[in-house]
């Protein structure tokens, strides 16, 4: 047809469109400050380039190579002769094999809804992650087609300061743990023999420290005599405001270092955030004095204890394995396009350590199956046919009247199957009010 060209070009689609969307990324024409790096690999001013998630952090398996003919022309242009030993045959980029199963992430971003928050599920007999999904959440198809609609989509995301759909909240969001946090100190006072597991402490509902008063979530009522196990089960912060004074701040940052918080996990996925566990010289660096207020602060993941959803969930896959876990992640082989031979295969390589008894993670295990039969979960795992072991949280973030609450819950299950077909989960809501 006269004046009709048609030309051939290859784009990215996302089937599957906001399903898993910040784990896989977006591709986006390449900046100028990523083309000063890559230049010398061979990009070009309008390649389009990872930008996020798995597209960026697997870029150079996914890209493949450039195909290139070589011709040898005149002073008019023209074309004297293809110069056939300069030629390059394109090769197409390696396949990514995710470890995450479409259906489940579908129902579990089906489960967080419109909830602000994450949701992570990993498989702690590997560290491999089964489901992420962190909402609002987006499109990354309208990062591929130029045009006005995804233009005008964009534009809303870029304005969106509140929502911020282009964060993964799993990774790149920190939060106080809130009494997630508390076995920590459990785990210092069993491997440690530092105060008897038995030992009692009454709860009326606050707790005095000189003139300040650090209320537990109770208040105006109270938990009475609690020990180690009724404290986790209760999640009373009397208890822990207690105990903190014994154990002391150090022990409590060096533990929960210990278990992964305040680093990052090794993800492999761009921008994880790093979190922070305080301590006496974190806050002598800052030029500040720790106070013993602070200490009763974080000793409940409050304060200026940060973390990451995936660092919970690293922690708690410790938890379930007694002592040990493995490095999350998303890839569980890389194959050829060509032929479709693996290249790469997903090894295991362990990220979190600890020589503790297997007493201690027996102690804080039967304390977590309660949680879920007769604690602050019972009533939600009341109708549910699998047996959990976990721990709720609601962190408290702003202050006074602007004071609202994030709402966690990360557990392991079902306790009665084998280690192999186990699964740790975390969620967390924003800024909604739960239990402790």
């Amino acid at each position: 047809m006269p004046g009709v060209i048609i030309k051939e070009d290859l784009i990215r689609d996302y089937p599957n469109k906001k399903i898993l969307s910040h784990a896989l990324g977006f591709i986006g024409p390449i900046d100028s400050n990523e083309l000063s790096v890559l230049k010398k690999d061979g990009y070009q001013h309008f390649d389009f380039i990872g930008k996020n998630g798995i597209e960026k952090y697997y870029e150079k398996e996914l890209r493949g190579i450039e195909g290139r003919k070589v011709y040898e022309i005149d002073a008019r242009m023209k074309v004297q002769k293809e110069l056939t030993h300069k030629e390059l045959k394109p090769q197409p980029g390696n396949e990514i094999v995710l470890t995450v199963d479409l259906d489940f992430q579908k129902n579990v971003e089906d489960i967080l809804a419109d909830r602000t928050g994450a949701i992570i599920v990993i498989k702690p007999s590997t560290g491999e992650i089964l489901a992420m999904a962190s909402f609002p959440n987006y499109d990354p198809n309208i990062y591929i087609l130029q045009n006005e609609e995804n233009d005008d989509a964009k534009r809303q995301i870029a304005l969106d300061a509140k929502g911020t759909p282009l964060i993964n909240r799993n990774i790149q969001a920190i939060y106080p743990p809130g009494s997630v946090f508390k076995m920590i100190t459990g785990f210092a006072i069993l491997n440690e023999n530092i105060v008897s597991p038995d030992k009692e402490y009454y709860c009326g509902g606050i707790y005095k420290l000189n003139r300040d008063v650090f209320k537990c979530w109770v208040y105006p009522g109270g938990h009475g005599m609690q020990n180690l196990a009724d404290s986790l089960i209760n999640s009373c912060d009397v208890y822990f405001y207690n105990v903190s004074q014994v154990v002391g701040i150090e022990r409590i940052s060096n533990y929960a270092k210990s278990f992964g918080l305040g680093k990052t996990t090794g993800v492999d996925l761009p921008f994880e955030a790093e979190g922070n566990i305080p301590s006496i010289q974190w806050k002598k660096n800052l030029g500040l004095t720790w106070h013993l207020g602070d200490t009763l602060n974080s000793v409940i993941g409050q304060g200026d204890v940060k973390v990451t959803t995936l660092q919970i969930a690293n922690y708690m896959c410790a938890v379930c394995n007694k002592g040990y876990s493995y490095k999350p992640t998303l890839l569980k082989q890389i194959n050829s396009s060509i032929d479709g031979s693996i290249i790469k295969k997903f090894e295991k390589e362990k990220s979190i350590d600890v020589n503790y008894t297997e007493a201690d993670f027996n102690y804080i295990h039967n304390a977590l199956k309660r949680v879920t039969t007769e604690g602050t979960a019972g009533k939600v795992f009341s109708t549910n046919k699998y047996k959990f072991a976990g721990k709720t949280g609601t962190a408290e973030v702003g202050f006074g009247q602007k004071k609202q609450t994030h709402s966690w819950f990360a557990g392991f299950g079902p306790i009665d199957f084998p280690l192999e077909e186990q699964i740790v989960v975390v969620v967390l809501c924003e800024w909604e009010n739960g239990s402790y």
